[in-house]
């Protein structure tokens, strides 16, 4: 027998995602009512319309989990919304129907309506409005060396300066896809495009009151998550197992583009302030910063990406004095995630901008700051 080359497989383009899959008997195809506003008050949600059109099977809410909350830090965000919808794209409800074409049509008739209330939309915005994160272990993060005040007093240069970097979309070569299976005993198998399938089995579990045993997950390849699946699978895993709990049929949830970029989170967008301390050589004597990152409105992975930007502001530099402060702004869109480099990109960033800075200011090659501040290399040291 000949041996199959993964690789081979992906360059032929005969990989098969999990929305390649042939169809299986009773298999019920899922879709999800998302929030079209920022934020609101959810007042009215009349299904009965979806559910009148032929091959429409069921329709779900949050009140159909056992558990309608999770996360992989601390449980704030609810697989399906309740009285409140706080970012645009958030799941509100669930349909089960036959084939995609009734699907559609049953999402097209539902009635929704929610009245729209003000949303936070930028780092900027949650900072003049003090909207953070507020338990005290994430409300501010803090890495200080040195003694900051006197180097700053003893500097021949200082300069301050502001750096954004926007969020990113993974644009994973799969969309968060999952086929849920019912097998016997009451336990589950689910096959999910996740970074993460031991979590996915404790999510789906716990959501669906279930032990751990009961459920099963198996990851065949996930598409180039680059870090949107490490969390956000779990979601996406959840809501199609419900419906294949409920039905006792197989349920495949696999989202268009579309839903995929407005229901999950991003790369987080930061913003920082910075002052920076330098002799007439460049080499940095003090550096402060204000570091704030978008968590979206929940909290997801924030915490810990956050911690890894603090770590990594420095880049490669010795830095002999230094403090470090962060903050998650809680905003009205997707809860951001995990994504390479968790942090550090956007950390790194603000560093090397200062290296130009400083360049500029004491008009030198910013190549030369940059081996000064590595090496202590001075413009007398450099051979041509």
């Amino acid at each position: 027998m000949q041996s199959v080359n993964p690789s081979n497989e992906h360059v032929r383009g005969e990989s098969l995602f999990i929305d390649d899959w042939p169809k299986t008997q009773d298999e019920l195809v899922v879709g999800i009512v998302t929030s079209p506003v920022a934020c609101g008050d959810i007042q009215r949600l009349i299904l009965d319309k979806a559910l009148k059109i032929p091959d429409v099977h069921s329709v779900y809410t949050y009140k159909d989990f056992t558990n309608n909350v999770w996360g992989p830090i601390i449980k704030d965000t609810p697989f399906l919304a309740e009285k409140q919808v706080h970012y645009c794209g958030e799941p509100i409800a669930l349909i089960a129907a036959v084939n995609k074409e009734a699907l559609i049509k049953a999402l097209q008739r539902v009635q929704l309506l929610i009245t729209e209330t003000s949303s936070i939309h930028s780092i900027q915005t949650a900072i003049e409005k003090d909207s953070f994160f507020s338990p005290p272990q994430f409300q501010e993060i803090k890495i200080t060396s040195g003694n900051v005040k006197q180097a700053f007093k003893n500097s021949k240069y200082s300069l301050r300066g502001e750096f954004i970097s926007g969020g990113q979309e993974h644009f994973y070569f799969e969309t968060q896809s999952t086929l849920a299976v019912p097998e016997e005993g009451g336990n589950l198998s689910i096959y999910s495009s996740s970074q993460h399938p031991s979590e996915v089995q404790h999510v789906c579990a716990k959501a669906l009151g279930l032990k751990f045993h009961q459920v099963i997950c198996s990851v065949k390849r996930m598409g180039g998550a680059f870090g949107g699946k490490e969390t956000q699978a779990s979601h996406i895993a959840a809501l199609a197992a419900l419906v294949a709990c409920k039905t006792g049929r197989p349920a495949r949830l696999v989202l268009s583009r579309e839903d995929d970029i407005a229901i999950t989170g991003k790369r987080h967008p930061f913003y920082c302030r910075y002052k920076a301390g330098f002799d007439s050589e460049g080499k940095l004597t003090a550096l402060e910063t204000e570091l704030y990152a978008d968590g979206g409105y929940y909290l997801d992975l924030s915490p810990a990406i956050l911690q890894r930007a603090l770590l990594h502001i420095d880049n490669a530099y010795y830095i002999p004095n230094v403090q470090f402060t962060g903050k998650i702004a809680k905003t009205n869109t997707a809860p951001n995630t995990a994504f390479r480099g968790f942090g550090a990109p956007q950390a790194m960033a603000v560093i090397e901008n200062i290296m130009e800075e400083i360049a500029l200011k004491l008009n030198k090659d910013a190549a030369l700051i940059r081996a000064h501040n590595l090496y202590g290399i001075k413009d007398n040291n450099i051979t041509p």
